[in-house]
């Protein structure tokens, strides 16, 4: 995963989580458009960072793991006369590369209400902010046993967590353009289930304990873990889970 950045802090009206209330999608070749208010998506962002969960309805017994969605990155925000233009740049995807890039233009109905319109798709979304998801942000990159590659990465929104943990399985040379997951796992049952394996969990983080609200891996979801997060110097931190402590690099920490 490329942890580098280029780009400018967002603007602070954009950092915290973002819960999606409806998607509508335009007809294409369709006769009316496709509206969607059951899928499960919530977006986390901090001054560069952001990751994004996207989970279907049903338990997580009936769920279909390949129709998950999910990815992490960095965000661009520009000023332009027709405003806000918003570029989501995927450091890590679920689901094999798209299209088109991800970038919509934005318009805030209040500070916690915003309106997404596609700038290269026909959509348009509404999100709203979650409570106490804004003052603290951060975001570590934990490293794998060789001590360069990116293991997992952790990112904080007030008391709302994430974890993205990549598979670092590449996706097949006869991927074809805009193929999704479901049809690559037909093609290659034998890597599906490592494809699946990535996880992405989202929950609170509240005195030590963060309960899992949603997760690729549906066995995760509801459950909790003892968690703590260590600043040993600038760029150096450490997170245990369950106990358990790992050494990570700070790309971001802002107390509130």
């Amino acid at each position: 995963m490329d942890l580098s950045s280029s780009f400018p802090p967002v603007p602070p009206h954009y950092r915290g989580v973002w819960c999606r209330r409806q998607l509508r999608v335009g007809p294409m070749t369709r006769a009316e458009p496709i509206v969607d208010d059951s899928t499960w998506v919530h977006w986390l962002q901090t001054s560069v960072w952001h990751a994004d969960l996207r989970v279907p309805a049903g338990s997580s017994l009936s769920r279909d793991r390949c129709a998950q969605q999910g990815f992490a990155g960095v965000t661009q925000v520009e000023a332009t006369p027709q405003g806000e233009r918003c570029t989501w740049h995927r450091r890590f995807d679920f689901q094999p590369p798209g299209e088109h890039a991800d970038v919509g233009w934005m318009r805030f109905e209040t500070p916690d209400r915003l309106i997404e319109v596609g700038a290269l798709q026909d959509y348009d979304e509404i999100w709203e902010r979650l409570p106490d998801s804004t003052g603290a942000y951060r975001v570590l990159a934990e490293y794998g046993a060789d001590g360069r590659s990116v293991a997992g990465m952790w990112l904080l929104a007030g008391c709302w967590l994430m974890h993205v943990q990549p598979t670092h399985s590449p996706w097949p040379d006869d991927l074809q353009r805009g193929e999704d997951l479901a049809a690559l796992a037909r093609r290659h049952p034998h890597q599906a289930d490592t494809w699946l394996s990535t996880e992405i969990s989202f929950g609170r983080w509240q005195d030590g304990l963060w309960t899992i609200e949603r997760s690729t891996q549906g066995a995760l979801e509801g459950q909790q873990f003892i968690c703590a997060m260590r600043r040993d110097g600038p760029d150096e931190a450490a997170i245990a889970l369950a106990g358990t402590w790992r050494h990570a690099r700070v790309l971001e920490w802002t107390e509130p």
